[in-house]
């Protein structure tokens, strides 16, 4: 018994290294996650702004560009670590960077408001190209007055007054010319009038302080507040409509006078021109998606759709507003601040306006159609396009997305592709990009969001260009197999009008500018050839880039369930049937569009108009793995749109792998090693061994 102490720790020992070699066999990982950084919503700027005296593809090398960071490489191979590092190898210094011009000094400004040089090549660098310099640029023509546009004149008041806005075009430094006159007096059409019954206010005041001495007089008295009140809505409803007429006008000169600005200001810039010089004068049109000529809040579409003058005043309207300002007079009357009074009334306005919509899009949709409309989430042909937003576009919600084509019809109005001429997607989309951001559109200074349809599996650079010409990749991207591309620009501008242009980013074959892509072509006799397609430089847009903010920026609230508004790392599993929901809060009046980047798949939905709630769903199944989901809102019948949102998660588990994770999970747990059982062993003979050495120490003492 001597050793006996000894041989039971032994066991103990030897039972404890076989429970850990099991545990090791069996993988045991206990896993505990979480997150305490906060805020997953941050937009990242990964682009930053280079200028040089040459576009990046015309300096004489390969030009590349590091997704993660934005920077611009050239020449070599790039390689990228893992702390976001990129490096450039076997870079070849060429003997000369660049040619060398001189120019001479700039001629007086023209009459056509155009000053000139000549510039002439003085060191010609064999290995770069670098184009030669302007030698025309706009100015300030000699003046002798300003320049004022005017829109028409608006039907005859019934007051016998008719208007018009003038709008400074020009201004000439040396001169001060009058603004045109913008009222004059018109004979009113003949209008049948019911009398307009004016108490005087001091009449009204004292009758509602005198106490009613019989039940007549307190008759009486009501009957004449209800008569002052009648006549003030009368009031204010001729009023209101006259606005409404004359907003009506303005409205419709306005696509004109857009389109004439647009033409204007490239024929002023140069450096505009140039972009525009070879293509139809259709590329100067302006194009808007949805419009609202009477200003109601209520697509012209929807309006027509449901036998409804979108050219006409909307009654309902101005009866609403005419109350409204009724009341305005009240509450100042009681002291309330006039800031404080608009604000809530054009808050009201919108939501009335709001409500309308919907309201008469779910009639369009019941009655045009024979679909009844449950919820803004409703997607009848499973197209990622609500049913509210495709009647919004005129479509039938119904009309699925046709065989072969990656682009759906709301997917055409989203992304800008023709869709009433009978070209296919693919073949509008063979040699060049198209965008959906077009001529007149506004964006904010703080960013914006392009789509783009281009030809499949090729890289692609947006670029701004200011009016000194100084051209700016934004960022490049490979189009996916489905033709789409998502710009999510978020870079701070400067206010003004800039060019956006979509160009290959391949390497150059020719100074003309061509990119040459090989495709596979079936042949006639049903076998394979190849032909070599040149790429293009997509149709410029002019935007106007603003400070205005009037669409604030969505927040993103849930993804898939899992609130994401505390998380930094965010991992969902998908349900269901694999597509991925994003929930948030936005304007009530807007349109929510939400791009999946990952797979390039664009979803739409209307704000709930009493909560300003969103839920955009992908339109396909989402792949297990990382992911960015790219928000932003609009009011297409503005053609403005806020700031975007991007949010990045992780798909850990999709919805058919769920399910037969589960199961194989329930069959495991049946056949799993007993470790309950060796713990316990192997901890009884340890304090076994304990306990004998200790009655043996004391045997000793004793």
């Amino acid at each position: 018994m001597k050793n006996v102490h000894k041989v039971f720790i032994s066991l103990g020992v030897i039972t404890l290294v076989v429970l850990a070699a099991v545990l090791t066999a069996q993988n045991v990982k206990p896993e505990i996650k979480r997150f305490e950084k906060p805020l997953a919503l941050t937009i990242i700027d990964d682009t930053e702004e280079t200028e040089s005296e040459c576009p990046p593809e015309e300096c004489g090398a390969d030009v590349g560009e590091n997704s993660d960071t934005g920077d611009v490489v050239t020449g070599g191979a790039t390689n990228t670590n893992t702390n976001n590092e990129t490096t450039v190898e076997n870079v070849e210094k060429p003997v000369c960077k660049k040619d060398t011009w001189s120019c001479t000094t700039w001629s007086e400004c023209s009459a056509s408001g155009v000053s000139t040089r000549a510039c002439t090549l003085k060191e010609d660098c064999p290995e770069v190209a670098t184009p030669k310099p302007g030698e025309s640029d706009s100015c300030t023509p000699p003046c002798t007055e300003d320049k004022w546009t005017c829109t028409g004149w608006t039907t005859c008041s019934a007051a016998g007054a008719s208007t018009r806005n003038c709008s400074l075009s020009f201004n000439c430094p040396t001169a001060e010319t009058p603004k045109p006159d913008e009222g004059k007096n018109c004979t009113p059409p003949p209008v049948v009038k019911e009398p307009i019954l004016t108490v005087p206010q001091e009449s009204v005041v004292e009758s509602q302080q005198k106490p009613a001495e019989t039940e007549n007089e307190v008759k009486a008295a009501a009957e004449k507040t209800q008569k002052v009140e009648e006549a003030a809505v009368q009031a204010a409803t001729v009023e209101i409509r006259v606005q409404a007429e004359e907003k009506i006008e303005e409205n419709k000169e306005e696509q004109k006078n857009t389109e004439e600005d647009v033409k204007n200001t490239i024929a002023a810039v140069p450096a505009f021109m140039d972009l525009v010089k070879d293509l139809p004068p259709e590329a100067l049109t302006v194009e808007q998606v949805v419009k609202d000529i009477n200003g109601n809040g209520i697509p012209d579409s929807v309006e027509e759709a449901a036998g409804i003058d979108p050219n006409k005043v909307d009654e309902g309207m101005v009866q609403f507003q005419a109350l409204l300002k009724v009341e305005e007079k009240k509450l100042l009357t009681e002291g309330k601040s006039k800031v404080e009074v608009k604000a809530l009334f054009k808050k009201r306005i919108e939501t009335k306006q709001a409500e309308n919509k919907v309201e008469m899009v779910h009639n369009v949709a019941e009655d045009k159609y024979g679909i009844k409309i449950e919820n803004a989430a409703q997607d009848t042909n499973g197209d990622g396009v609500s049913d509210e937003t495709e009647i919004v576009f005129g479509l039938n919600p119904k009309t699925k997305k046709v065989k072969g084509e990656n682009f759906s019809p709301a997917e055409q109005k989203i992304y800008g592709l023709p869709s009433d001429d009978g070209v296919s997607n693919a073949a509008a989309v063979e040699k060049k990009c198209i965008m959906n951001v077009k001529n007149g559109n506004k964006v904010s200074s703080n960013g914006f969001t392009v789509l783009a349809a281009c030809p499949k599996d090729q890289d692609f650079s947006l670029y701004t260009v200011d009016k000194k010409g100084s051209q700016t990749l934004i960022e490049t991207k490979t189009a996916s197999s489905n033709n789409k591309i998502v710009f999510a620009v978020n870079k701070k501008f400067q206010a003004g009008k800039y060019m956006l242009q979509i160009r290959p980013s391949t390497k150059k074959t020719a100074l003309n500018g061509n990119y040459l892509l090989t495709s596979a072509v079936d042949a006639s006799d049903g076998t394979s050839s190849e032909q070599t397609i040149a790429l293009e430089d997509s149709s410029p847009a002019l935007v106007d880039i603003v400070d205005d903010e009037s669409i604030p920026e969505p927040m993103v609230q849930t993804i898939e369930g899992v609130d994401i508004t505390s998380l930094r790392d965010i991992k969902v599993t998908s349900t269901k049937n694999g597509r991925i929901r994003v929930t948030g809060l936005t304007d009530i009046s807007t349109m929510v569009v939400g791009t999946f980047s990952s797979a390039v798949f664009t979803s739409a939905i209307l704000a709930d108009v009493k909560t300003g709630s969103f839920e955009v769903t992908s339109s396909e199944e989402l792949e297990a793995g990382d992911h960015e989901v790219v928000i932003y809102a609009s009011r297409p019948e503005e053609s403005a749109q806020s700031i975007p949102v991007k949010v990045s998660f992780s798909i850990i588990q999709t919805a058919n792998a769920a399910s037969g994770e589960m199961k194989n999970a329930a069959a495991a747990a049946d056949k799993q090693f007993p470790v309950g059982a060796i713990a316990a062993v192997g901890g009884a003979v340890l304090l076994i061994a304990v306990a004998t050495v200790i009655i043996r120490r004391k045997k000793k003492a004793q």
